[in-house]
């Protein structure tokens, strides 16, 4: 309630500066000042918000929404014996973001970024909250930030919400990058939003070479589940390091932009397994993305070691994941511009299993007891920029899940194969 109050305020006040900025323009109309040409444009593009301390240079107010539709229908292929479902046909406001970024004298900066939309719920309605400063020093230029933000682990996952080629992420961004919570008891939670200490910095003898370190609580900050993985560690810390290098010129006239690069992870109490302690989990995502003229591709893979992560036997285990993704944006004369999108995910645990009915709009038959080995999904959509500011966005995805995990307990068997039939639209519009 306070966060909604706040953001209310934030928004009569708003609207009240833009209405003395109307009121002054309409004076200046009638005194010959200005055209009524002029005076339009002034008050289209003028919005003022003053801020309330004297040493911020800087204010801007931003956001946006995303409203999804999602129909889902799945069958369990093997053993056919199964007819657990988890069919999805609804509405629901994905994200709805209001953010404030200040800009203080001496290199200061606050970012503040709350979601009220369903993923946001989760997270206390927090999306990003950090501090700021900028470092300028001739042998370690750089950002040192502290709060809440993603870590550096995943292409995809780093991507900004509204960014993202595909509606939603892959089934192995979410397995590698966000708390995945197979029963009440065990949980593994790696790579997601968390709070701590982070460094970004150009290397000053290499152009395009940055590097980033990060010093985090043991858990992420990622909803109610976020505590488990912090069960008996509240004292362990999670580090996390990156480095990449990103180059730009023109081929044939035309541009071309390339980066390449790894991220790095530790974390001391990543796994929490029966309730009774936590583990260890690393994690090392190499990636590359290319950009040529308006053609696009992005490659990533993943692979982690868990301590005790096999489901059935307490051993380690080392799961592993790729994502690729094309897309290409063209201009569609008056209506905007048009983007085809194609996306391959490929999982495999190694045995620890995963629930995809826990990840975001995965659509998958079975309750709890109904873990997969692997996965593989195909995403096709096409994205419509009808100005920068609004997109509309359709996608159908197909995914097969195999290899059943877990133990059955004398009930019916587990589920072997799955497949399941995904279809998404969404409506973004940005202010």
């Amino acid at each position: 309630m306070k966060k909604t109050f706040l953001g209310i305020i934030l928004i009569l006040a708003a609207a009240f500066s833009f209405a003395q900025d109307k009121s002054l323009v309409e004076t200046l109309v009638k005194n010959g000042t200005l055209t009524e040409d002029q005076a339009r444009k002034l008050i289209k593009e003028s919005v003022v918000v003053t801020p309330s301390n004297s040493s911020t240079k800087i204010l801007t107010i931003g956001g946006g929404v995303q409203a999804w539709y999602s129909w889902g229908k799945n069958s369990v292929k093997s053993p056919s014996s199964i007819n657990a479902s988890a069919d999805t046909n609804g509405f629901e406001l994905r994200y709805v973001k209001v953010g404030l970024n200040a800009e203080i004298l001496g290199g200061w900066l606050i970012d503040v970024v709350a979601d009220f939309g369903s993923e946001g719920v989760k997270r206390n309605y927090l999306d990003k909250v950090v501090i700021s400063k900028k470092f300028d020093w001739e042998y370690l230029p750089g950002r040192f930030d502290i709060g809440m933000k993603k870590v550096q682990m995943g292409y995809e996952q780093n991507l900004d919400d509204f960014e993202l080629p595909a509606i939603e992420r892959s089934v192995s961004t979410w397995f590698f990058t966000r708390p995945n919570a197979y029963s009440s008891d065990v949980m593994k939670n790696f790579g997601s939003r968390a709070i701590g200490l982070f460094w970004s910095g150009d290397v000053v003898y290499v152009k395009g070479l940055t590097y980033g370190l990060a010093l985090v609580g043991g858990n992420s900050y990622e909803g109610s589940s976020a505590y488990l993985a912090n069960f008996e560690g509240n004292n362990d810390l999670s580090v996390y390091a990156n480095v990449a290098y990103h180059e730009e010129g023109f081929l044939k006239d035309r541009p071309i932009s390339w980066d390449a690069g790894i991220n790095f992870g530790f974390a001391k109490g990543g796994f929490v397994r029966d309730g009774f302690g936590s583990t260890q989990v690393w994690g090392v995502n190499p990636f590359f993305s290319l950009r040529y003229s308006n053609f696009s591709f992005v490659a990533e893979y993943f692979i982690q070691g868990v301590e005790d992560g096999k489901y059935a036997s307490a051993r380690d285990a080392l799961p592993q994941g790729v994502n690729v993704i094309l897309s290409y944006k063209f201009d569609a004369s008056e209506i905007g511009q048009i983007e085809p999108i194609f996306r391959f995910s490929w999982l495999a645990t190694d045995s620890m299993g995963f629930n995809p009915v826990t990840m975001g709009g995965f659509s998958t038959p079975g309750d709890v007891y109904n873990l997969y080995d692997k996965a593989q999904t195909f995403y096709l959509g096409v994205n419509w920029y009808v100005i920068p500011a609004v997109k509309v966005a359709f996608g159908y995805e197909w995914g097969e899940y195999r290899g059943a995990v877990g133990n059955t307990d004398g009930q019916q068997p587990l589920a072997s194969r799955a497949m399941s039939n995904a279809f998404k639209a969404s409506l973004q519009v940005l202010f």
